[in-house]
């Protein structure tokens, strides 16, 4: 995988090798990126489920100012903020993600955006940390969170407080974006 644009442009990451991981495609990232692009300068993010970092790591090549990765194997993405010297504006989080958002909402943490690409394996227990993720709180007013989720699973359900402003289907996957109100 290759970051696809910013300052760290065409620099490839590393990344699983398993056939049971579904690395994200360039061009679902280009789509996720396309829409949320003007929120990202200067933003705090949050990548969970973070994998090789992915998310986050071209956030950080687009300018946001911080990127906070969650997720129980951290040793891809500790690979690729060391490959690229990335320390200074990167903190790794080993721990499960339903978790570290219960932490995060009790110390009063903030997010602009907030990418979630749970294991489509365990989606129905996902659904659990979207009804987490549901608090206003945990997002800055006016914040972006993107789900990208298999096609036919309905996220809707999980979300009261945060409303839905677009979808969009690449490939199998379905990208949803949600914005906490101003």
């Amino acid at each position: 995988m290759r970051i696809i644009a910013g300052r760290l442009k065409n620099r490839e990451i590393y990344s699983p090798k398993s056939n049971l991981v579904r690395p994200v495609s360039a061009r679902a990232r280009k789509a996720i990126f396309d829409i949320l692009n003007p929120e990202i300068k200067g933003a705090v993010v949050l990548d969970l489920y973070c994998g090789s970092g992915i998310f986050g790591i071209e956030a950080i090549s687009r300018g946001s100012a911080f990127a906070h990765f969650v997720d129980l194997n951290v040793k891809l993405v500790l690979k690729n903020i060391e490959k690229y010297n990335l320390s200074d504006v990167a903190a790794v989080h080993r721990k499960d993600v339903g978790r570290y958002i219960r932490s995060a909402a009790a110390k009063n943490m903030h997010f602009d955006i907030i990418f979630v690409d749970p294991p489509w394996p365990e989606i129905e227990q996902a659904a659990q940390v979207f009804s987490l993720l549901d608090n206003p709180d945990i997002l800055q007013p006016g914040g972006r969170m993107m789900l990208k989720i298999p096609e036919k699973f309905d996220a809707a359900q999980s979300f009261h407080n945060i409303s839905i402003y677009k979808e969009k289907i690449v490939g199998n996957a379905k990208l949803v974006f949600l914005r906490c109100s101003e």
